[in-house]
């Protein structure tokens, strides 16, 4: 099918560009499951990246154990690696040894010190090390399946800023002159504005607020102009009023 015979999928009034974001937000759940799929697809892949050995026998999501519930289970010939995956910059590392496992990953953004890695004994890997050099060479692999889940995959975790692209980083700039807005981006990390469809906001990776004049002579501290630049970490629509949107 050409692109022109496709038409748009909406979820909510935000376009969908892939098979998982039709599904819905970014949970880990949905995000481990169909990274596990991939996996059963390419097992020797990623059993090579995430430093299992042995020959590859099966994988399982959401396995429930005497204490808890692990993400992935890769089982090998030598072996069984448990993979727990985070969307957030959360450390699992006391989580995982609750499992009993041959190899220990921690899929997350938490950027763990030597000292930690020691103490957990796992293998601390971002989503970014991990899929943006595995997943990116499973997208030329020879069989189709696992290049469509791949390249789905991949676009996924893109617009969710879980992995880099070769776009350039773009910044959202907005007055901030009022009460209401300023005590919501400084005490709740909020920023509330209308949501224009198609617009370029979901693609920003930051934010960068501008104070006013009216506002700086209200607030001893404040003055006038971007005096930072903040990471926007997520993008909801709606919930508030028509149109309206919040991100922090």
């Amino acid at each position: 099918m050409n692109d022109s015979e496709c038409i748009d999928l909406l979820r909510g009034d935000t376009v969908v560009t892939s098979l998982v974001g039709a599904q819905g937000g970014l949970r880990e759940t949905r995000l481990t499951a169909f990274l596990g799929y991939l996996i059963a697809l390419a097992p020797e892949k990623f059993i090579q990246e995430l430093g299992f050995r042995g020959s590859p026998r099966s994988v399982s999501l959401e396995v429930c154990h005497e204490d808890g519930r692990s993400d992935i289970i890769v089982d090998t010939s030598l072996g069984r690696g448990v993979i727990e995956a985070k969307v957030t910059a959360t450390d699992p590392g006391a989580q995982v040894q609750r499992y009993s496992a041959t190899w220990r990953v921690l899929l997350t953004q938490y950027l763990a010190s030597s000292r930690q890695r020691k103490r957990h004994r796992c293998r601390y890997i971002t989503w970014d090390e991990l899929l943006g050099r595995c997943v990116k060479d499973l997208g030329k692999h020879h069989n189709s399946k696992v290049r469509f889940v791949a390249n789905d995959l991949l676009r996924y975790l893109r617009e969710h800023g879980m992995v880099s692209d070769n776009d350039p980083k773009q910044v959202y700039a907005r007055e901030i002159n009022e009460r209401k807005t300023l005590a919501a981006f400084l005490k709740c990390r909020l920023y509330f504005c209308d949501y224009e469809k198609g617009g370029r906001l979901p693609k920003m990776s930051y934010f960068a607020p501008h104070f006013g004049q009216k506002i700086a002579n209200e607030y001893p501290g404040i003055r006038v102009g971007i005096s930072y630049i903040a990471r926007i970490i997520r993008v909801e629509v709606g919930g508030h009023a028509e149109g309206a949107t919040d991100f922090w």
